[in-house]
């Protein structure tokens, strides 16, 4: 993608364009409300540039940073060291575009993946690296914050560096996991609401952990679904849903009982899995169902979503795709293969749109294909009253929110 390419694409969403200055190089951001430090760099990720800044890094030959957002530690490296290779990975997928989209704004390589703290979900990724970097997410929990950091320590090659910034409500934790991993700092730097770090390659083996869900996991809890059936799922943090069905998405499954399911169905947004076990239950015909898609910008929620179906359909393929919007889906789907496609807008009345183009309007369409949305009343308000080529079926409402399901007639 070309910068000029990337900036059409998200225009409507970069809020501003910010520089900063690294090892002598000048470079520039986009950045987005959509994603973490919309109006500047971060202050954490100033700090640890400014750590880097006085590091001897002539020999660094690779590098990842470990939750990339918007790219300004894996850009700004990629620039100061041309000869390193550089290696980016995120949970958010709008994240990893933006990425990939100020490394070509500034001309630099870097190459960006899906990934769940350490492990990309690409094949390209080397096993190590002579340098780590990471602006420690605040709400990650100890027991992920211990994976981050012990994998990052795992990964390092013989003389690697694994670099961080954290904010300093989480010091006595960090430290307490370096004590529990028998770590000590060669270098600390104290900042009135951060806390930057230096480790070198501890001589201790530490071993990669890849399992999941692992240390995400919060709970198992049963649910109900709008049927009066019910079905048991694992729940992780950061994600809602972990102790009570979305409303949104119990409203949709609500609105689906007793339609006829036909063919492969698509599920973006998700959830903990919520939107496809509410809804899968209650159609007709789901025997004949082979295959499930989710979709979706949250990496986290698309691999539990797939843990949680997995257990309730095991002889059922399910596969997902990250993805930073729907209509990125659409685009690179065969979109006759689906017989259902759900859509949980959440807040975003734009997620139907590109450039203000209804995506369902310009696609090559299956006969009899349900489609449902499912939002606060105020976004589905905002969409047109009618999607070209669909008649509404049903329309549920309540509480605030609002699902509808329309079927595609062959024109």
């Amino acid at each position: 993608m070309s910068s000029e390419s990337f900036f059409s694409r998200y225009s409507s969403i970069i809020n501003k364009e910010v520089s900063c200055r690294f090892k002598q190089e000048t470079l520039s951001f986009y950045l987005t409300q959509e994603l973490f430090s919309s109006f500047k760099i971060d202050i954490g990720t100033q700090h640890l540039l400014s750590m880097l800044e006085n590091t001897e890094l002539s020999s660094v030959g690779s590098i990842l940073d470990i939750g990339c957002g918007t790219g300004v530690l894996a850009v700004s490296l990629a620039k100061a060291l041309p000869h390193a290779e550089v290696y980016a990975l995120d949970r958010d997928a709008l994240a990893s575009e933006f990425t990939a989209g100020n490394a070509v704004h500034n001309q630099v390589n870097v190459h960006v993946s899906s990934g769940l703290d350490t492990s990309a979900e690409s094949d390209f990724f080397p096993k190590s690296y002579d340098l780590i970097v990471s602006n420690l997410p605040a709400k990650a929990g100890r027991s992920v914050l211990k994976r981050i950091i012990s994998n990052s320590l795992s990964l390092l090659n013989s003389n690697g560096t694994f670099a961080c910034v954290l904010v300093s409500p989480l010091k006595q934790m960090f430290l307490s996991v370096l004590d529990e991993l028998g770590i000590g700092m060669q270098t600390m730097g104290m900042h009135p609401r951060h806390l930057t770090c230096m480790i070198k390659k501890p001589s201790a083996v530490l071993i990669s952990d890849e399992s999941f869900p692992g240390p995400y996991k919060r709970s198992e809890e049963q649910f109900r679904t709008s049927a009066k059936g019910t079905y048991s799922a694992e729940t992780v943090f950061d994600i809602p849903g972990f102790n009570t069905v979305p409303y949104q998405a119990a409203l949709l499954g609500s609105a689906a009982a007793g339609l006829e399911a036909a063919n492969d169905q698509l599920f973006w947004n998700p959830g903990q899995g919520h939107l496809a076990l509410q809804i899968l239950p209650v159609l007709k015909e789901t025997s004949e169902l082979h295959s499930i898609t989710l979709a979706g910008r949250d990496l986290l929620a698309l691999k539990i979503s797939r843990f949680n179906l997995l257990r309730k359909y095991p002889n059922m393929g399910v596969r997902f795709i990250h993805s930073p919007d729907f209509p990125h889906v659409l685009e690179r789907e065969c979109v006759l293969s689906f017989g259902g496609i759900w859509v949980d807008l959440g807040d975003n009345s734009t997620a139907l749109r590109i450039k203000d183009r209804i995506i369902l309007e310009s696609l090559e369409l299956p006969p009899e294909l349900l489609f449902g949305i499912t939002a606060k009343s105020s976004v589905i308000a905002s969409l047109p009253k009618r999607i070209a080529q669909f008649s509404r079926l049903r329309t549920k409402k309540s509480k605030g929110f609002r699902s509808s399901v329309y079927l595609h007639k062959q024109s």
